[in-house]
Formats: C-alpha cells, sequence, structure tokens
C-alpha cells in the first residue's frame, strides 16, 4: 500500500510539473509591442495608371512597380511617373491599367531585385494555376529572361506550415539578403503569418531548372499585433534594410474577408495598415515588435499598403518612403509617406 501510495504521490507530482511547464510555454507566447519609437505619416498622395499596386522595388534611380490583377511590369521614376511597361503574362487583350477578372489574373504580389539587372516577381502561390507562376526578368533590357510554375514549391511551403488548403496561401512580400531569399505569407486566412527563408542558389538552381530538386527552406511563424478588434494584423508587404540589418514591414487590419471555393478572394474591411521592424537577430525569436499605424490628417489612413520602398533620407530622423495601395477596385494610389523617428539614424 505504501508502495502504491508512493506512486500515487510522484505521478500527481509530475502532472502539476507538466501543467506548470505548459502554463509558462503560454505565457512566453504573450508578445509586448512598442508603438512609441517613430510615427508615420503620409504627405502626399496621387493615382499612378497601375491595376491594383501590390509590389514596389527600387531600380536604376527609379522603381518597379507589379499589380495583382495586370499581366504588366511597370517602370517609375521618381517622380511617381510611369514611364514604361513590359508584358509579362501570356493573357492577350489587357492593356496597361486595365483589370483582369479573378480567374485568370496573375495575382504578382512581389517583386524582389536578385542583382543590379535581374528581377524576381513573385504569385501568390494560391492553387489557381494562374497565380503560381513566377518571372525572371532582365529590368535593363526589358526582357523576360524565363517564366514558370512553382506550384511545386508553394506546395511544399503551404505543408511545412500546416496549410492544408493552399488556397489559403498568399505571398505578399519578398527580400533577398545574402544568400537567403525570404517570402513573407499573409495570414488572412491561414491565421499564420509566415516567414519562409529559402536558399537562394538553391532557388535559382529550382527556378532555372538547373536541378528538380526543391530548395531547402525554413519556415518560421510570426505573431503581429492585434487591432483593436482583437485580429491579427497580417502582412502585406516587406524589404530588408540593410543598412539597420532589419526587415520593415507592412501590416494590414482587415475585418470580413472571404475565401472562396474556387480560391477567388471577397476583401474584407481594411481599418489601416501599420509600418513594423523585425531585426534580422530576432526574426526567430518571440521579442517586442515596433510598429506604428500610417496616419494621414491625423487620422489612420483606411487603406491597404502592399508595397513599400525607401525615397530619399530627409533629415537625421526621418525617411521617405513610396508606397503603393491595392484598393481592390482597380486603380492604385502611390503614397508618399515620411516615417519620423525619436532618435537620429
Amino acid at each position: 500500500m505504501k508502495l502504491k501510495t508512493l506512486f500515487f504521490s510522484f505521478f500527481i507530482i509530475l502532472m502539476i510539473a507538466a501543467c506548470n511547464n505548459n502554463t509558462a510555454v503560454k505565457e512566453k507566447k504573450k508578445i509586448k509591442f512598442n508603438k512609441s519609437d517613430y510615427s508615420v505619416e503620409v504627405i502626399d498622395e496621387k493615382q499612378i495608371p497601375v491595376s491594383s499596386g501590390s509590389g514596389i522595388t527600387g531600380f536604376n534611380h527609379g522603381f518597379l512597380v507589379v499589380g495583382d490583377d495586370s499581366p504588366w511590369l511597370f517602370y517609375m521614376d521618381s517622380t511617381g511617373v510611369i514611364t514604361d511597361s513590359l508584358r509579362l503574362s501570356h493573357e492577350e487583350g489587357y492593356a496597361p491599367g486595365m483589370r483582369m477578372p479573378g480567374l485568370l489574373k496573375p495575382d504578382f504580389e512581389t517583386i524582389t531585385m536578385l542583382d543590379e539587372n535581374r528581377a524576381l516577381i513573385i504569385s501568390s502561390g494560391s492553387s489557381n494555376e494562374a497565380r503560381d507562376t513566377s518571372y525572371l526578368v532582365d529590368v535593363d533590357n526589358k526582357a523576360i529572361i524565363l517564366h514558370r510554375s512553382m506550384g511545386d514549391l508553394f506546395e511544399a511551403l503551404a505543408e511545412s506550415a500546416g496549410i492544408d488548403d493552399r488556397h489559403e496561401l498568399n505571398i505578399e512580400g519578398s527580400t533577398l539578403v545574402k544568400n537567403s531569399l525570404y517570402l513573407f505569407n499573409r495570414g488572412d486566412f491561414s491565421e499564420k503569418n509566415l516567414v519562409f527563408k529559402l536558399d537562394a542558389d538553391d532557388f535559382i538552381s529550382y527556378f532555372t531548372g538547373q536541378t528538380n530538386a526543391l530548395p531547402r527552406f525554413e519556415t518560421t511563424r510570426i505573431i503581429l499585433p492585434e487591432d483593436e478588434d482583437d485580429n491579427e494584423m497580417t502582412f502585406s508587404a516587406a524589404f530588408y534594410a540593410k543598412k539597420y540589418k532589419t526587415f520593415a514591414f507592412t501590416a494590414t487590419s482587415e475585418v470580413g474577408g472571404m475565401l472562396g471555393a474556387d480560391g477567388k478572394v471577397i476583401d474584407g474591411d481594411i481599418s489601416g495598415t501599420s509600418i513594423g521592424f523585425i531585426p534580422m537577430a530576432k526574426l526567430t525569436t518571440k521579442h517586442e515588435i515596433a510598429y506604428r499605424p500610417i496616419m494621414r490628417d491625423g487620422l489612420v489612413l483606411p487603406v491597404k499598403i502592399e508595397g513599400l520602398w525607401p525615397l530619399r533620407k530627409l533629415d537625421k530622423r526621418s525617411i521617405l518612403f513610396y508606397a503603393v495601395s491595392d484598393p481592390d477596385d482597380g486603380t492604385t494610389v502611390l503614397y508618399s509617406i515620411k516615417i519620423k523617428f525619436k532618435e537620429p539614424i
């Protein structure tokens, strides 16, 4: 009897310890979010002839812009004027500025410079056939180097993150850091904001057909701030600020969005977009994330920002950015946004 009593007591102690450990793990998942380090303000805006702007990157003293329902790559100068375009998608009959229907659109969501002349344009990764094809472009000579379906890679990324339905995969940001390509997944339907880190050499070998093997990659779940309605904000753009060794991202607060069986997205109400920063060294750890909502005339800008890129430094504490919006009506507004930090940068 004494032996049974001793065993039972030991079992109870183990159970209590296990419960305490589980509680500790849950508590560690709680993250504080810093709102006081900087401010974000719209200082100018204008409409540009791009359909549903979704990605922007710097190139040759200007910019490259893509839209998610447009088959074109657009060239824009530093003043925000579209100067040229290159057709990417094989779909005919859609001039620059014309909107493609949801089942046909290539859903280009992000553009990244791999070197001085080559740009990688990536679709969202949904299981719609039109939305898993990406392009490698010689942007200096305005020529497509090659394009290919990345459905097998997107499938592997979704599986690694526990996303059963690939319709719920939604790649919204990409950036190259040394020998790694980072893809940012918007957790609007999967409820998982994710960062996929791919070996860049592996990716190029895969993309160009030098190998059939998928690139090596790591998957990280990122917990973003919650909005006033207790909904986690979702990634909508990202890039790497090399000088500061930090990822800059935009995250949107959206309520009521729906995903149809065919992958067609019915967007919800946008209450605003915030700009935040995650230091490279803290990408895989639970830590305090700095973020601030984009303001206009003292109010939160109720717009989804899907592309962000620095234009120039204004002074010791301020940087001017270009941001492209996707209001889901086939138009694009180019915002000039000032981020002002409390301390010199």
